[in-house]
């Protein structure tokens, strides 16, 4: 605890658990909005809130990954997920798929029982 410092976490949708940090910080009577946070989920994502942006602050800092790319529709990625998934399974290969990311590999686990589930790739281990 601090004089003149109130810390409010908000939720960065970008894996379970993730948080942006807003910090108020009043001295002399002037509050100074200050925001934090690495990076911020995309919103309607499986298994994750949407993110809880952030908004009118006089200083942000922030990390950021893929913050220079543009992305697709979810759907586009499931429809691309299945469509490698099932010429591999078809050829009789296996996949090796590099997850270095907690979240991505959290999300692209969900994916692959789902499109299991509905029936649009075999059954796999994964």
């Amino acid at each position: 605890m601090c004089d003149g410092v109130q810390a409010t976490f908000r939720d960065a949708g970008h894996m379970l658990g993730s948080a942006g940090v807003l910090l108020e910080l009043t001295e002399r009577g002037r509050s100074i909005p200050l925001g934090f946070s690495g990076d911020i989920g995309r919103t309607e994502f499986p298994i994750l809130r949407d993110p809880d942006v952030l908004r009118d602050l006089d200083v942000l800092l922030m990390e950021s990954t893929y913050g220079d790319r543009l992305r697709g529709p979810r759907e586009d990625s499931e429809e691309e997920l299945a469509a490698l998934v099932n010429r591999v399974a078809g050829s009789g290969g296996k996949m090796i798929i590099p997850a270095f990311a907690v979240g991505r590999t959290q999300v692209l686990v969900y994916v692959l029982h789902k499109l299991f589930d509905q029936g649009r790739i075999p059954n796999m281990p994964i």
